[in-house]
């Protein structure tokens, strides 16, 4: 039976081990899912950052016949952090190019993403789909007014509420 786990100490960095069982199997091919490949029994492996969460890792096994047996699992890329997002209590749309998006920070992209903003009479004024996209603190191509509003963010099946303050000069 031919299977495969890992550890990692670092992020993007896995230790992966062949918990390969039964026959005697001589040769290796590791697949590490990003276009990379090792002969090695046991490899260390690292993964750029900027890669998708997830990759299909495999491992073939050749024995001194040639016959093969493989498995295939897929890992999660930085499983070892929390998934875990920081969204700030205040932002400044003002103009002055400091602090001019309301935009939550993660430290994974995010599989699952719904970020809104209401105001204080519960209209939503602002709804992204898109990480990558903030709130540049308008409504109807208008700065809205300084003061309490609030936020609704579905990250990674996780539903998260909060207030924070727009800081500007109306």
């Amino acid at each position: 039976e031919v299977d495969i786990s890992y550890n990692t100490d670092y992020i993007n960095t896995y230790n992966f081990q062949n918990s390969s069982s039964g026959g005697n199997n001589n040769d290796y091919l590791w697949d590490f899912g990003d276009s990379t490949q090792s002969e090695e029994f046991s490899p260390i492996h690292n993964y750029d950052s900027r890669q998708n969460k997830f990759v299909d890792v495999t491992l073939y096994t050749y024995d001194e016949n040639g016959c093969m047996d493989s498995i295939r699992k897929t890992f999660r890329i930085n499983e070892n952090i929390k998934d875990s997002v920081f969204i700030p209590s205040a932002f400044t749309p003002n103009g002055d190019l400091d602090n001019e998006i309301f935009i939550p920070i993660y430290n994974i992209y995010p599989r699952e993403y719904e970020f809104s903003i209401y105001s204080r009479w519960g209209q939503r004024i602002f709804h992204s789909t898109k990480p990558e996209e903030g709130w540049n603190g308008k409504f109807n191509n208008r700065l809205v007014q300084t003061g309490f509003y609030t936020y609704k963010l579905l990250f990674n099946s996780k539903s998260i509420i909060g207030a924070f303050t727009v800081i500007g000069e109306n």
